[in-house]
């Protein structure tokens, strides 16, 4: 028997060891994870669901959320147009004085003009996506509320009872 056999046996026993004791705690923490990640799961189902309801019964409220979604939206976009502007300008100004220092200093300006304009038309997309995403489910609320499980829709639908009279 040679030295080899020896270190790995005097190494695969204590890892073996190891692995059979860690083995229930490892697999313990990752339900617990699943767990709480269904119940954070289940509550923002049912936290838009809630929202949902709500926006259908009171179409002028949605209205309203949508409006200020659309008027919080100007300011980032004419920020953007803005600094399209000035990025224009600016090449157009280092076109036509190459040799001067502000056109050598500037030759980094627009691609980091191009990745702020990228920038917040992809936030500007993000951030109204949700609006959008919302605005669908209102206007599909059958199709929405088939998706959501019974006991959930029920939970909800208690806390609205316009939703009774008109059934």
């Amino acid at each position: 028997m040679t030295t080899e056999f020896w270190i790995g046996a005097l190494v695969s026993i204590p890892l073996g060891i190891g692995t059979s004791l860690l083995t229930p705690k490892v697999q313990s923490w990752i339900d617990n994870r699943s767990k709480a990640a269904a119940l954070n799961a289940k509550q923002r189902s049912q936290s838009l669901y809630h929202q949902t309801v709500s926006y259908s019964l009171h179409p002028d409220a949605f209205t309203q959320v949508l409006v200020a979604d659309g008027i919080r939206m100007i300011l980032p976009a004419t920020t953007m147009v803005a600094a399209t502007t000035m990025f224009a300008c600016t090449l157009l100004a280092t076109k036509l004085a190459p040799s001067h220092f502000l056109g050598r200093f500037l030759s980094w300006f627009p691609g980091v003009c191009l990745l702020f304009v990228l920038y917040g038309t992809f936030s500007l997309l993000f951030r109204y996506s949700h609006a959008i995403r919302a605005l669908w489910r209102v206007q599909n609320f059958e199709k929405y509320a088939e998706k959501i499980p019974i006991d959930l829709r029920r939970e909800v639908e208690e806390a609205f009872p316009e939703l009774n009279d008109e059934e």
